[in-house]
């Protein structure tokens, strides 16, 4: 399938919503909350329909066409790398959050998470391959990008600390682009501290220092 193309919908009669989702999800290929249910007029009418509740017709389609092409094509990702899993799909305020679940979580995170931010960058860069523009996608497995993200802030207001004690400037490790802005943003609202990213490729450094120290620089 092509994951850019349209998602078709489809029509069927049932006895309810949830009849109708059970059958459709199979001919759509979508999980049931991925699918938007309507009833769009009443069923045909047969011997049975006599006794019981009567059919109504339903259109079937994806609720969410950019969650659906998103997971899909992580799906897919996965399945070129060799390493079977499932994924789960929610919304959130920064995108589409793909939570990967699989037996192979360990390599799927790679040292310091490197692994994961491969992933993250290749799905991203795939799927606005349809040249339009795309909501941000945020992978992640076991959780491990929401706890590295807890963890970062965490370690940025501390580092902030010493940086104000001592007006000496700190190096932090190279992080993916998703980790630096994590720092960026747990130290956004400090007045007197300036963080920049140095370096080149994806993953690049972090230096926190003194404002006046920035200004100086430039």
């Amino acid at each position: 399938m092509d994951y850019f193309e349209d998602v078709k919908s489809i029509e069927l009669e049932a006895e309810s919503e949830a009849e109708a989702i059970n059958i459709g999800q199979e001919k759509l290929g979508l999980l049931p909350e991925e699918i938007k249910c309507e009833v769009v007029g009443e069923g045909s009418r047969g011997i049975l329909s006599l006794v019981g509740s009567a059919k109504k017709k339903y259109r079937l389609s994806v609720k969410d066409p950019d969650h659906y092409r998103a997971r899909k094509l992580l799906l897919k990702v996965l399945e070129y790398m060799g390493l079977p899993a499932q994924v789960e799909s929610e919304r959130v305020s920064e995108g589409i959050y793909l939570h990967i679940r699989s037996k192979y979580q360990g390599l799927l995170i790679g040292k310091r998470g490197q692994t994961l931010d491969a992933l993250h960058f290749v799905l991203n860069r795939l799927f606005s391959g349809n040249g339009e523009d795309h909501t941000p996608i945020i992978v992640d497995v076991a959780n491990y990008r929401r706890r590295r993200e807890r963890s970062l802030s965490r370690l940025a207001q501390n580092v902030a600390k010493k940086v104000k004690m001592t007006k000496i400037p700190q190096i932090l490790e190279p992080m993916g682009p998703a980790e630096r802005k994590i720092v960026h943003f747990a130290l956004k609202d400090e007045p007197n501290v300036y963080t920049r990213s140095i370096g080149s490729g994806i993953h690049k450094k972090m230096k926190i220092m003194m404002r006046e120290e920035e200004m100086e620089e430039y």
